[in-house]
């Protein structure tokens, strides 16, 4: 059958490819005239129309120049959407860096002024910028004092105002930069430090700032959860061993917004967390670790206070750094809802596309037709052949008759024999288990010495009676035993307690009670003909007869084919049916 398909598949296959062949060598010499024209008269059109082209283009003005700039832009922001630089509030961790206000006197001894931290930013060009507090990158004159005097450095001619402080930002433990200062706010108290090297292993922040066309959508409200950064401790004053810290140093404190106001002209947020003075100048960040505003210690009731990044971003585009990471709310909502993409045709609607009719003469229909209906005339052709050489002869019933008396004498099972579709008939199997067991009876006649063959009893009317379920039944066994019957031994079963008589010089033991002297029904661990038992001069042996499941003879399986002695006392197991032997 598998012959077949292949074949049949094989040759559709090889008529497919013909056919395709012939219709694409038909249309093609029949189109080849008309596309060359068209090719030709299209490349002159195509040439007018570069050069108008080429002339509209050298009049375009340096205003359309910039709108298709800005529409080149809207449609970038379209497709790909801007995204934050962080997720969470543990992603904002890498924006943090530490800030140092050293004198340095003459004998290069590093002394601490004052110390805090800081968040970083990015512009579009790449500068990096970090935003404190003013009070830490530009200490009072009070506080620089103070460390002159304890140092012991005298005055003269104002000596201390002509002192230049070094700044320095440490962002992987005692690895820093210098930094200047590029912007500071006393009102607002915030500063910018210019970074003199760039750093590579930190996250600059994104600003979320609320939309200046429309006030529906905030960047944050009340009730928002925010995260305040910052380190442990900060280096004391004077303190010559400076500490040094790494992002794994970051504490990170939470709490919730309570109001948004103003003080004087700056808008701030209120909000819960309970700030440490190791967090003045770091970033207070939202869920998704975006900068909503930078920690103070000012408070205003039990609420400290924060400069909200509306404020923040007021000053950086006064500055000119209107081009640092930022994000609007519109933009924030949108990503985190983002509108289902919409399909959209990306074909240039100002293009024609020149559509070529082919012609196809009746003439080439015909050629194709017959060309099908002989190859289809030769597919069904082979196709017939095939069959018929595949097909398998019919054995005669002798042949069927003499395999089926080999598959029995050697044990084999019913199933094995070819052409056993016969045994489906009870008639024919009746007729030639008679035959058979009759062959076996002679054939035993003469190893049994003083044993005499006894006949078959006539079958039972209440034999054909079906057993209940679960139940085994015993075909052609009697409760009594003739005179002449054999007698090698009994089976005692376990389950029921039946008492089997083994009155047949070869007693089969199965599941199908048209092949077996004893039945074993509905029970799928024994198969349609399982053991045989025989009577040899030597006394009773089991056969396995090419079971599934095996037969075992005191827990031991036995191979199949082979003759095992039975001694009383033996326990024999079909699956799960155990019986003891006795003689």
């Amino acid at each position: 059958m598998k012959k077949r398909r292949v074949i049949s598949a094989l040759l559709l296959f090889i008529t497919c490819i013909q056919l395709f062949a012939m219709n694409t060598y038909a249309t093609g010499s029949t189109t080849e005239d008309t596309t060359t024209g068209t090719a030709q008269s299209s490349s002159h059109i195509s040439d007018s129309a570069a050069d108008n082209e080429a002339l509209d283009a050298a009049s375009t003005d340096t205003s359309d120049v910039v709108d298709a700039t800005s529409s080149a832009q809207e449609v970038e922001d379209i497709i790909n959407p801007p995204k934050p630089t962080t997720e969470s509030p543990k992603d904002a961790c890498d924006s943090i860096v530490e800030i140092n206000v050293l004198f340095i006197d003459d004998n290069e001894v590093r002394h601490m002024v004052t110390c805090g931290v800081g968040f970083l930013l990015e512009t579009d060009g790449g500068d990096q910028y970090v935003v404190s507090t003013k009070d830490i990158v530009s200490p009072t004159k009070s506080t620089r004092e103070a460390v002159y005097k304890q140092l012991g450095i005298p005055n003269e001619d104002d000596a201390w105002d002509k002192i230049d402080l070094k700044i320095e930002v440490a962002y992987e433990g005692d690895v820093a930069t210098t930094a200047s200062v590029a912007y500071s706010s006393k009102e607002m108290n915030l500063a910018l430090l210019k970074l003199d090297d760039k750093v590579y292993n930190r996250t600059p922040l994104t600003i979320l700032i609320d939309d200046e066309e429309s006030s529906d959508i905030r960047a944050f409200k009340e009730a928002d959860d925010v995260y305040a950064l910052g380190f442990p401790n900060m280096s004391k004053i004077l303190d010559d061993a400076i500490s040094y810290f790494t992002t794994e140093d970051v504490v990170t404190l939470s709490g919730k917004i309570t109001n948004v106001t103003r003080k004087n002209s700056s808008e701030v947020i209120l909000q819960t967390v309970a700030m440490q003075s190791s967090m003045y100048g770091g970033p207070l960040v939202n869920d998704h670790g975006l900068l909503i505003g930078m920690n103070t210690l000012d408070k205003e009731g039990n609420y400290y206070i924060s400069i909200s990044s509306n404020s923040i971003m007021k000053v950086l585009k006064a500055v000119g750094l209107e081009t640092v990471d930022c994000m609007t709310a519109s933009e924030y909502d949108e990503y985190l809802n983002p509108p289902e993409q919409e399909e959209t045709n990306t074909g240039d609607e100002n293009t024609e596309e020149e559509k070529v009719v082919e012609v196809i003469p009746k003439k080439v229909y015909l050629i194709i037709y017959g060309l099908i209906g002989l190859i289809l005339i030769t597919l069904i052709v082979l196709i017939v052949i095939v069959i018929r050489s595949s097909k398998p002869r019919k054995k005669s019933k002798k042949q069927l008759q003499k395999e089926k008396e080999e598959a029995i004498m050697s044990g084999s099972r019913f199933d094995d024999v070819q052409g056993g579709s016969d045994i489906d008939n009870p008639a024919a199997s009746s007729e030639f288990i008679s035959k058979t067991r009759s062959q076996d009876l002679r054939s035993s006649a003469s190893i049994s010495g003083d044993m005499s063959m006894a006949p078959m009893k006539d079958n039972n009317p209440s034999a054909n009676i079906a057993p209940e379920v679960g139940e085994t039944t015993v075909l052609s066994a009697g409760s009594e035993i003739a005179p002449n019957s054999y007698a090698i031994g009994t089976l005692i079963s376990k389950r029921t307690g039946e008492n089997i008589v083994i009155d047949k010089p070869i007693y089969r033991i199965g599941k199908n009670e048209n092949y077996n002297d004893y039945c074993i029904r509905n029970n799928t661990a024994v198969s349609r003909m399982h053991a045989e038992i025989h009577a040899t001069m030597q006394g009773a042996v089991i056969v396995d007869v090419g079971s599934t499941n095996g037969t075992f003879v005191s827990g031991n399986r036995i191979p199949q084919g082979q003759q095992i002695p039975l001694h009383p006392g033996n326990v024999i197991s079909f699956g799960d049916e155990e019986f003891e032997f006795r003689n």
